[in-house]
């Protein structure tokens, strides 16, 4: 006989496999704004797994090395496609401009080259309006440029007291065109005599390791000119002028107290000095001595005053340096109207060079 399973147990298994079919799946409900971000993210996950999958790169090139034109090499180090170039704007480097530099030097209390220096290099035109002390060397290389001197503006260099060599002027004219000095003044380390050679025993400002310590240098260049001004108690000579410079003119200047020449030209063209005053210079006053093949051609010194110099007002020769092959020359020296401010400076020495071309100086009184 079979046996009979309960009513209520049967209702019992049937109503809860009912209950499960009509069961749905319940997920969690999420904002929308909540369901964007998600979204966003999946997508920008999904951009970057198939970047690495078809690029083949890594994640961290190497750079190895500049390339042309402002591009730079990156090699991946497992990228079967090899380099690539990558273009960027090359870096340029400036220099500096009136906003980065200061036009008007200010003293900072020690050596003020470098500020000076600085100025010269930014600015088409630089202001000495306070003392300032040069103990390296300003220099010009830029075209077309004017310092002016005003005030109680002056440059100064110290002395040294070593008498360590040091042949820097206090400032050069380098291989600039158009450059205008405005009332100069500058100042050299204190007199310090050497009376270890005969003619230095009444040297003015003289030591034999600073004789090219001079006011100003001026070296291949060009349309220079210097209005005024005072150079004063520097160890070389007041103005030298060399390495074919051309168009360089003085005007009213004072030079006082130098332990060489006043002013000394060894190579250039077309050069003017106006009237100003020549004084105190332990050799000469005006020094043309050739010492290379470059030459001294249309050098003309206008009513210059001349004051008193331990050796001659003035000295043109280059025989001392033709027995080494040298073979420049001097032509077209004219001095005119020199007044001579004591009677005992009126010696000259005159030497015609022996290379072609050489002319006698034209002195007129």
């Amino acid at each position: 006989m079979a046996a009979k399973i309960p009513t209520k147990a049967k209702k019992t298994r049937a109503s809860k496999a009912a209950s499960s079919r009509n069961t749905k799946l319940q997920f969690p409900r999420f904002s929308r704004p909540v369901a964007i971000a998600t979204a966003v993210v999946l997508v920008i996950l999904a951009i970057i797994t198939l970047r690495f999958v078809f690029a083949g790169d890594v994640t961290q090139p190497e750079l190895w090395s500049q390339s042309p034109l402002g591009s730079v090499l990156i090699k991946s180090s497992t990228s079967a496609s090899g380099s690539k170039y990558v273009q960027f704007a090359p870096a340029a480097t400036p220099l500096p401009s009136a906003t980065s530099a200061n036009c008007t030097p200010s003293p900072t209390g020690g050596d003020d080259t470098a500020n000076v220096n600085a100025a010269i290099l930014a600015c088409a035109t630089v202001n000495i309006t306070k003392p300032l002390i040069i103990d390296g060397g300003v220099v010009v290389n830029q075209p077309n440029r004017t310092i002016t001197w005003s005030g109680t503006g002056k440059m100064t260099r110290r002395a040294d007291p070593l008498l360590r060599k040091d042949g820097r002027p206090v400032i050069s004219v380098v291989n600039a065109n158009t450059v205008h000095l405005v009332n100069p003044q500058i100042v050299g380390g204190s007199p310090v005599l050497d009376t270890t050679k005969p003619h230095e025993q009444q040297a003015c400002g003289y030591a034999s390791n600073y004789e090219t310590n001079h006011g100003i240098q001026i070296t291949g260049a060009q349309n220079v000119t210097i209005d005024g001004g005072l150079i004063t108690q520097v160890h070389g000579d007041g103005v030298y002028i060399i390495g074919d410079s051309s168009n360089v003119t003085l005007n009213q200047i004072t030079v006082s107290c130098v332990g060489r020449a006043a002013v000394t030209n060894l190579a250039s063209a077309h050069t003017r000095i106006n009237q100003g005053v020549f004084e105190n210079a332990t050799w000469w006053i005006f020094n043309v001595e050739i010492q290379s093949n470059s030459n001294v051609t249309d050098y003309v010194i206008d009513r210059p005053y001349i004051g008193r110099s331990t050796r001659e007002w003035l000295l043109a020769v280059c025989h001392f340096w033709e027995s080494n092959g040298y073979t420049g020359h001097y032509e077209g020296l004219v001095v005119n109207k020199p007044t001579f401010l004591t009677p005992l400076n009126r010696t000259l020495y005159v030497a015609n060079c022996q290379a072609p071309g050489t002319q006698s100086p034209t002195i007129t009184f």
